[in-house]
């Protein structure tokens, strides 16, 4: 049936996104540390898994689709239906509990993608700034000491 191919589809979602997870932590880890070799490994590598996400992704809401438009052909906006609710009564109830709690992992997933991302943007930012400082007290005003300006 659809939904344990769903099922199947979350799961390898979720192994992907704690894959991506733990890719993103890697750079922050490059990043604090200034390896730039990490930092472009784990890049090259978070791209990889950004095409796994995205093609399960895609499968992902294919088979939504194909579910909700068997069930429910006139039912409207279909992308922003909770799919565990809108199934109550159709598929077994211990199928409907383990996509909630896949549905509530995803969610926590990507919760903790984008702060990490976040928390990555702020370092390149800083990092930024900190190597634009030094390289204007460096080759900048010639009177200034390197001390003297904020770092």
């Amino acid at each position: 049936m659809d939904i344990s191919n769903l099922l199947t589809i979350y799961d390898r979602q979720l192994v992907n996104l704690k894959q991506l997870l733990g890719i993103v932590t890697e750079k922050r880890n490059a990043l604090i540390s200034s390896k730039y070799e990490d930092f472009e490994i784990a890049s090259r590598k978070e791209e990889k898994v950004l095409m796994l996400v995205q093609t399960t992704e895609k499968q992902r809401g294919l088979l939504i689709e194909s579910i909700l438009g068997k069930h429910f052909p006139n039912l409207p906006d279909r992308t922003k239906a909770k799919l565990s609710t809108v199934l109550r009564g159709l598929v077994p109830q211990r199928d409907l509990e383990r996509l909630s709690v896949l549905e509530a992992a995803t969610r926590a997933m990507v919760t903790a993608l984008s702060e990490e991302n976040s928390h990555n943007l702020f370092l390149l930012h800083h990092l930024k700034t900190f190597y634009n400082d030094v390289m204007q007290a460096l080759i900048g005003n010639k009177r200034a000491a390197i001390v003297d300006r904020k770092v």
